[in-house]
Formats: C-alpha cells, sequence, structure tokens
C-alpha cells in the first residue's frame, strides 16, 4: 500500500525515496524520487514535493541538521535536486 496524501505529510529522508506514493488529486502512483520539487527553504532546510502530473502537494522532508550527522552517508545530496 502506497503513501496516500495528508496535508502537510511528513516524508522521511533517504525512506521516501523507494516507497510507492499515491496522489489522491488525480490517481498518480509513483516512487517518492518521482515527486517533483514544489518549494525549498534554504533558511529552514525544508523541501516541499508535489505530485509530478497533477502539482498537488504531497508533502515535505528535512535533511538532518550538521548537529545531527552521525554517519557520511547523511552527507549525499539528495538525488531529487
Amino acid at each position: 500500500m502506497g503513501i496516500q496524501n495528508q496535508f502537510m505529510s511528513y516524508l522521511e529522508y533517504k525512506v521516501f525515496e523507494t516507497q510507492e506514493i499515491i496522489c489522491p488529486e488525480c490517481g498518480w502512483k509513483g516512487l517518492g524520487k518521482e515527486l517533483s520539487i514544489e518549494e525549498y527553504s534554504e533558511e529552514h532546510g525544508i523541501i516541499d514535493f508535489c505530485c509530478p502530473k497533477c502539482f498537488e502537494h504531497i508533502g515535505f522532508t528535512q535533511p538532518p541538521m550538521k548537529s545531527e550527522i552521525e554517519t557520511k552517508d547523511w552527507l549525499v545530496i539528495p538525488s531529487v535536486f
């Protein structure tokens, strides 16, 4: 079962990319890595994603803050950019 949109849904960083997402507005189905970037806040480090078909807001994610980084794996820039 895929993740369905709920207003301001949190998408777990580096996990949502491989999860199936279902847009409740148009029914689009695909992997999280196929979502479109709706907006990026450099100040807050928050990335908003939308459906690539109808542009309905799907959710947001936030990469870990520098103080939260525990392994070098987190230093990889997400493939959505």
